[in-house]
């Protein structure tokens, strides 16, 4: 039947129909789902693409100020659905490039060439994401064809394409555009594992690899992390009928390394400037978001990071070299400032994490493969649910398949399969890790092209004739084939295994020893009062911050870190603790809810949760710790405030829960194994109420003179979150608006009666003074004050300072 179909239809044809089937499915899956689209740029800014702009204006890879420019400025922000480039002056004013954009310098040129064919608009990008989404795809289906026949690879193909991780990413062209060129790779890496090659075909995948990574490094940083595993598999991959194959693997992995290096120069120019090694970025993945994106780490009574914040890890950086840690502390008062220290530090904070939590950084690892086996995000329709719960069987299966047949290839396949997976545990997230959505379908695929090819073993020869089918390599030995499966099996677990219980030793003598350095550490109690936040009870230190004169320079610096320790008794379920700050300035909010996990008790335990505390000294952009809050039903367990005397005797600084019995303590984290796949469930930090939305609302109303209805909001902020700085001040800043400065005065003191020693709130009232009248108004506010409340020695700092201001002339 086979014979006879391909005398009219041949395999060239079919393998055609599936390619233009895919391409035309994901194409219209793609312009679906870029229906009512909101940018491209994601966690960056639309200005990344201004030099696409400029190109298309004959300016050449420049970048701009776009508010120098409204209808550039309009358009960047989707207020516009198109720009005419004529309106670009001869005289624009250049600034120097975003190092980002020198990052993506050939994704802004592939921007660049869509708009100079379609013009500078919304849509033409759309265009250009369907491509790469269309090319990805294809990428997929050419990854199976080496494993698989043609109608399972399409099937896998089309899985992927509706995939919920990639269609949620499809979106962000920054994010996205990086897929095409790592599953390019995955499929020329895998012609070397697939078996023997020619010398021609062997070089051809060198060239092509290089020219993928180098290309690719101005698409994304990512590709980088590609070039090892890309000389390994050159390094092992056969190549048949060559009489020096040493010479051919030299010269393949030269070839690579030098089109890698010519073909992304632009890029290396930049990186070689301002550092390859994005430890900033591994910093941001400790964080629990991370963690609960891959939902396999079961809490430990730590965590390294409750918050997925650039600036709160840079703070942290900053904090473990300014006490010592990482450097001597007069290296770090010489260089703090020095944009390579910053990288000094920062790869420093790598290295003591991983030090100290080493088992959870392989079972992070392990947990990333597991992860991309059972998808992220489960699938809409009831069929790819299925592949994707069952992922973790498939895989196995497709193993132990590879394995019966040669061995070494199935260790290859998984080394392939673990490095492109296990990388993204680095900062894991649906949008770092979407490309390797096929995994499921993959295996999926593998096994019923295995089952059906299997078939054949059990049917008579002239049946298997008439229909087609070739008997598989191991027939008339399947049981030496199940002897290496079953060997290859229990080699992989060792292999797997014994790394994992060695770090988790070692990691174990680090975080006891960290766990006593808290719990023996000396402490002061600190006062502390109760407020309803959010319809949650928070509590509120009222002591324990320095009052100080706030710092103009606007430095990472100007920050000062505590560390405290909040009581609890009689705890018997999880906690649901919640750290709450207030901020000004987009990226200072730290507020986040922790994560963390003692062995549970029936008769209830006393513990002790420590948690570092930092908040930043300037008079602009400032933050400031709130209090913890709890729901109401778990307020009754806190106990009081202690604040560390010496944080510098202390290592790193991470939140950590210290139960009274010590071996309720749990010192690392476990992972679960997804037999039956993983819900994925939103990683929310607050509930119902936003207040960082609620105050861009108010800004908005407040800069389009919309008064009334911005104190009416601010009012209702208010109302959920009473005497809150944040808002207080925004409350008197527009009231000072509309004239009505003594009342915006008024609400401002009247602050002082819930934090009489509160650095943030005198740093701010100073402003409010110096914004509204000068140092002269500062100097009458200050000294009203303290004539009225001799007992507020934070004010004495700013009547000071005032005072001086004017004695020496300074505005």
């Amino acid at each position: 039947m086979k014979k006879c179909l391909s005398k009219f239809f041949p395999p060239f044809f079919f393998e055609m129909i599936f390619l233009a089937l895919l391409t035309v499915i994901t194409w219209h899956v793609g312009q679906q789902r870029l229906e009512g689209w909101s940018g491209p740029a994601g966690s960056l800014t639309n200005d990344l693409f201004v030099p696409a702009i400029m190109m298309n204006a004959g300016k050449g890879f420049t970048n701009t100020e776009p508010s120098e420019t409204p209808s550039l400025r309009a358009f960047l922000d989707f207020q516009a659905p198109n720009f005419d480039c004529n309106v670009i002056r001869q005289d624009i004013r250049n600034i120097p490039l975003h190092p980002f954009q020198e990052y993506h310098r050939y994704l802004i040129y592939s921007v660049a060439a869509i708009w100079r064919f379609f013009g500078v608009s919304w849509d033409a990008m759309k265009l250009l994401i369907l491509f790469f989404f269309c090319a990805s795809v294809l990428s997929v289906y050419g990854i199976c064809r080496l494993a698989m026949n043609p109608a399972f690879s399409f099937f896998a193909a089309l899985g992927f394409a509706f995939a919920q991780p990639v269609l949620w990413t499809l979106p962000i062209l920054r994010d996205f555009a990086k897929a095409p060129f790592i599953l390019a790779l995955i499929f020329l890496l895998g012609i070397t594992v697939r078996g023997k090659t020619g010398t021609r075909v062997y070089l051809t995948v060198a060239l092509l690899a290089g020219l993928l990574l180098g290309i690719g490094m101005g698409f994304r940083r990512d590709m980088m992390v590609f070039l090892p595993v890309s000389l390994f598999f050159l390094m092992v991959g056969r190549i048949r009928d060559t009489a020096h194959p040493v010479v051919i693997r030299l010269g393949a992995a030269t070839a690579l390394i030098v089109l890698f290096f010519i073909s992304g120069l632009p890029v290396h120019k930049a990186l070689i400037r301002d550092g390859y090694v994005a430890a900033h970025d591994t910093i941001m993945g400790f964080a629990s978001y991370s963690d609960h994106e891959l939902g396999l780490l079961e809490p430990a009574s730590y965590e390294k990071h409750y918050l997925l914040n650039d600036l709160f890890c840079t703070l942290k950086a900053h904090d473990l070299a300014r006490r010592g840690v990482t450097f001597p502390p007069e290296v770090y008062s010489k260089l703090c400032n020095d944009p390579d220290f910053d990288f000094a530090m920062k790869r420093a904070y790598v290295t003591e994490i991983i030090n100290t939590f080493p088992g959870d950084m392989l079972a992070r690892a392990y947990a990333a493969v597991l992860r991309m086996a059972t998808s992220i995000v489960p699938a809409k329709y009831a069929l790819a649910r299925f592949v994707e719960e069952r992922g973790l069987w498939f895989l196995i299966a497709g193993l132990l398949f590879i394995a019966g047949q040669t061995p070494v290839r199935a260790w290859l396949v998984l080394v392939m399969l673990c490095y492109f997976c296990g990388y993204t545990s680095i900062q894991f997230a649906f949008r770092h890790a979407f490309h390797m959505s096929f995994i499921p379908y993959f295996f999926a695929g593998l096994c019923f092209h295995c089952l059906y090819r299997g078939i054949a073993a059990f049917l008579p020869g002239k049946l298997r004739t008439r229909m087609g089918l070739q008997a598989p390599s191991f027939a008339g030995s399947l049981p030496r084939a199940f002897v290496r499966a079953a060997l290859w099996a229990l080699v992989t677990i060792a292999l797997f295994y014994t790394p994992l219980v060695l770090a988790r030793a070692w990691q174990h003598s680090r975080v006891i020893a960290l766990r006593d350095s808290y719990r023996d550490t000396p402490l002061n109690p600190i006062p502390h009062r109760v407020a309803n936040w959010d319809g949650r009870e928070v509590f509120i230190p009222t002591a324990g911050r320095k009052c100080r004169l706030c710092q103009n320079m606007g430095l990472i610096v100007d920050s000062e870190t505590r560390h405290l320790a909040a009581f609890f008794k009689d705890v018997k379920e999880p906690l649901d603790i919640k750290l709450i700050y207030e901020w000004e300035g987009l990226s200072w909010d730290f507020s986040a809810p922790t994560t963390f996990a003692v062995s549970p008790d029936v008769n209830g335990v006393s513990l002790r949760y420590f948690f570092p505390v930092h908040e930043v000294t300037t008079c602009t952009n400032w933050n400031h710790f709130v209090g913890i809050s709890l729901p109401r039903e778990q307020a009754h367990l806190f106990q009081g405030f202690h604040q560390v005397e010496n944080p510098d005797d202390l290592g790193l600084l991470v939140n950590m829960a210290i139960p009274e019995k010590e071996e309720l303590f749990i010192a690392n984290q476990h992972l679960k194994i997804p037999w039956a796949g993983v819900e994925w469930r939103p990683y929310r930090i607050y509930g119902e109420f936003q207040p960082f939305i609620m105050e861009m609302d108010i800004q908005n109303l407040r800069n389009q003179e919309k008064y009334e209805e911005a104190l009416a909001l601010v009012d209702k902020v208010l109302s959920n979150r009473p005497q809150s700085i944040q808002f207080t001040f925004l409350k008197a800043e527009i009231l000072d608006k509309t004239g009505q400065s003594e009342v915006a005065l008024k609400t401002c003191l009247n602050l002082l009666e819930y934090y009489p020693d509160t650095f943030v709130l005198f740093a701010r009232l100073d402003r409010f003074f110096q914004e509204r009248g000068g140092t002269r108004r500062r100097l009458q506010e200050w000294s009203s004050l303290l004539e009225q409340n001799p007992h507020l020695h934070c004010a004495r700092y700013y009547f000071e300072e005032a005072q001086h201001h004017i004695s020496t002339g300074k505005t």
